[in-house]
């Protein structure tokens, strides 16, 4: 009788162990829990109106504030685009997205405004984030070619 009593404290003893060590080896920082919702962050939108310059999926093009040059030896412009996600999460967006497009980030400066500087061969951009009440940001992009070196 004793001896059954053992086994049966060492079973429950060890049961739970043996499943936590289970769950815990099937298990990596890295990989997320099946059925999960994985922040992806904003995605792009489906066209830009510059080729190599991301927008955010939502944002508003504003025509009127807003500006573009192009021909075959010049690509210069100030576009503007309004939307209503968070300042952060569209900084992010673009320091995520514009190396896709071969931009190199070159420094990030905040205040009341983000600003992102990145550049290319031949092209620089330098990307504006301000605050829009009551939850939105205002984008400007400005592009313009590098200067001869």
């Amino acid at each position: 009788m004793r001896l059954r009593l053992a086994v049966v404290v060492m079973m429950c003893a060890l049961v739970p162990l043996v499943l936590g060590c289970a769950s815990w080896r099937g298990s990596t920082a890295t990989e997320p829990e099946t059925g999960a919702d994985i922040a992806t962050g904003i995605p792009l939108a489906p066209d830009f109106r510059i080729a190599d310059i991301p927008v955010p999926a939502g944002f508003e093009f504003d025509r009127k504030t807003s500006f573009v040059f192009q021909n075959n030896n010049i690509d210069v412009g100030r576009i503007v685009y309004a939307g209503k996600e968070q300042i952060g999460d569209v900084a992010q967006f673009y320091i995520d997205e514009m190396p896709r497009y071969n931009w190199k980030l070159l420094n990030v400066a905040e205040h009341q405004t983000v600003t992102l500087d990145f550049d290319k061969e031949n092209k620089a951009c330098q990307v504006l984030l301000t605050p829009k009440a009551p939850r939105g940001t205002l984008i400007q992009v400005l592009f313009y070619p590098k200067a001869a070196q």
